[in-house]
């Protein structure tokens, strides 16, 4: 599960934050059940 917890963004803002942080958020899901998204970091919870 990916919780997203940067605010409301425009549309295009939004892509481009979570095109950029994408990757890392696979990697952590594959360890992590639960990946909270902040604007200045990620957060893995087991």
């Amino acid at each position: 599960m990916v919780h997203l917890r940067f605010g409301n963004l425009k549309r295009k803002e939004f892509h481009t934050r979570l095109a950029r942080v994408w990757p890392q958020i696979k990697a952590l899901l594959k360890t992590h059940k639960l990946v909270n998204v902040y604007e200045d970091r990620l957060e893995g919870i087991r």
